[in-house]
This record gives structure tokens, C-alpha cells and sequence, in this order.
């Protein structure tokens, strides 16, 4: 809503004071000077709305509704801004060394490593909020299974990990994938859900961290190319844990920056 209108329906809104057409009758919220119903310039007598005026939904409000429910899981603004330039990062730097006899499947590769890098990133933070659910409810903090019954929570969860589990497919065949991705899942399932949750032992929590969300994302993307363990991995793996740990010591030192690549219980 425009913020102007938002002050001037103030009153109307929170006393739950209307008006009504003097000439079809229909009950308005607002004090409009044409009705919404009729069309007609009439008088409209302000009255106490004893109940809220029925209105009809959209076509798009079922897909709105949708789109809400599943944006709450995918947590875009929790990983999308620092992940994806990171991933993206790679899959060029991968396309331009390795991809020059079959340009097409490097870039088909680019994104489907992209979209897999994108489901894993929410799965992680999902399942941060699933080790939380019961702590954050105790203590009001948001979290994306807040209101859910334990079925539809299971559900909304089993799909998420269907869709991680597809998006590997492109890659399974490559050499040291699956390791790597067994080790991913091993290392993100260990920091967040019980009963290990190595986020609340601080020797651990640092370690896990930069190996999950720093250094196997890279050796993944070089696996997924079919280029593991070549000297570029390794120095691009180093660079970045490096870089990690920094943000982690800055964001551990300053609870005003932003800029961490950090799990969902940040």
C-alpha cells in the first residue's frame, strides 16, 4: 500500500469505521468517492463495520499464496546475494579453462551447477531451521517451519532434499562427485540438526563451516567439470577458505556486519 493512502485510511482501517453506498448499499472500507460496485458519484454515510467487507480474491492470488509458501523454504536472501556470484564465479572460470572443444556442455554444465548449487544452499539452511524450530518458537525468532503441523514440516522438507537429490543427476557419473557430495551432506546435516549440532561446539563450528560452505562448493564445481584435483582446485580452495575464515573472525568480532557466508543461525 502507497503511503499516503496508508495514513489517510488510518482511522478507517484500525476502528474499523466504513462507509456505505446510498444508492446499491455495498459496505466500503475506505471512503471512497466513487463505488467500486456501482460506479456512481453518490453520498457514502460512514457507519461501524461490524464485520469486514467481503472481497473477492484474484485470479493470482492462489499462485501468490504459492509463491509465498515456497519462497519461505528456499530463504533466497539468506544465501542468494553471497552464493550465487561465488558459484557463478567458478562455473566461468571453469568454462573458459576447460570448456574450449565442447563450449556448449561447459555452459550447460555452468548451469546446471548453478542450480545445484542453489538447492543445496537452501537445503542447508532449511535444515538449520529444522534443528531450530523448537528453540526458535520458545524464544519468537522466525523460522520457516513457524505454524506448520509436524506432516505438512516433513513434507515441505522431503521435497526440498527430492529436489537437491535430482539436481545432482547431471554430475553423478564424474569422477569423486559423490564422495564429495556425501561429505557436503554429512557436514551440513552435523552442524544444524541434533545430535551432533556442531554450530554450539565453537572448536568445531569453524572448521565445518568453512569446509561446507567455502571449500566443498569449489572442489564440487571441479569435480562436476571432471577436473578434481588439478592445481587450480586446490589454490582456488585455499584462496576462499582463507577469505571465509576471515569474514567468519570479522562477523564473529562485529555483530553490525553483514557480509558473512555463515549458516542459517546467523
Amino acid at each position: 500500500m502507497h503511503p499516503v493512502r496508508h495514513w489517510r485510511n488510518f482511522q478507517q482501517r484500525y476502528r474499523l469505521i466504513g462507509s456505505q453506498c446510498s444508492s446499491c448499499g455495498a459496505r466500503l472500507l475506505s471512503p471512497d468517492r466513487r463505488c467500486p460496485t456501482c460506479t456512481s458519484l453518490v453520498r457514502q454515510e460512514r457507519l461501524p463495520m461490524t464485520s469486514p467487507p467481503a472481497v473477492t480474491p484474484s485470479p493470482l492470488s492462489g499462485w501468490r499464496q504459492m509463491f509465498r509458501e515456497v519462497s519461505r523454504f528456499l530463504r533466497w536472501q539468506d544465501w542468494g546475494p553471497s552464493k550465487v556470484p561465488l558459484i557463478s564465479t567458478v562455473c566461468f572460470y571453469l568454462t573458459l579453462t576447460y570448456g574450449q572443444r565442447s563450449l556448449a556442455l561447459a555452459l550447460t554444465l555452468s548451469l546446471a551447477f548453478v542450480l545445484f548449487a542453489a538447492s543445496h544452499s537452501a537445503l542447508a539452511y532449511v535444515l538449520n531451521d529444522w534443528g531450530d524450530r523448537f528453540s526458535d518458537r520458545e524464544r519468537g525468532k522466525w523460522n520457516a517451519f513457524l505454524g506448520l503441523s509436524q506432516r505438512r514440516s516433513l513434507l515441505a522438507l522431503g521435497m526440498l532434499v527430492l529436489v537437491a537429490a535430482l539436481s545432482a543427476g547431471p554430475f553423478v557419473g564424474k569422477s569423486w562427485f559423490i564422495p564429495l557430495w556425501l561429505l557436503w551432506m554429512v557436514a551440513a546435516a552435523s552442524y544444524s540438526l541434533p545430535p551432533l549440532r556442531l554450530k554450539e561446539h565453537t572448536p568445531w563450528r569453524q572448521g565445518v563451516e568453512i569446509l561446507a560452505q567455502w571449500v566443498l562448493p569449489v572442489c564440487l564445481a571441479f569435480a562436476g567439470f571432471g577436473h578434481f584435483g588439478s592445481w587450480d582446485m586446490i589454490l582456488y580452495a585455499l584462496v576462499l577458505a582463507a577469505a571465509g575464515t576471515s569474514l567468519d573472525w570479522s562477523h564473529v568480532r562485529s555483530p553490525y556486519l553483514t557480509g558473512s557466508l555463515g549458516s542459517g543461525d546467523r
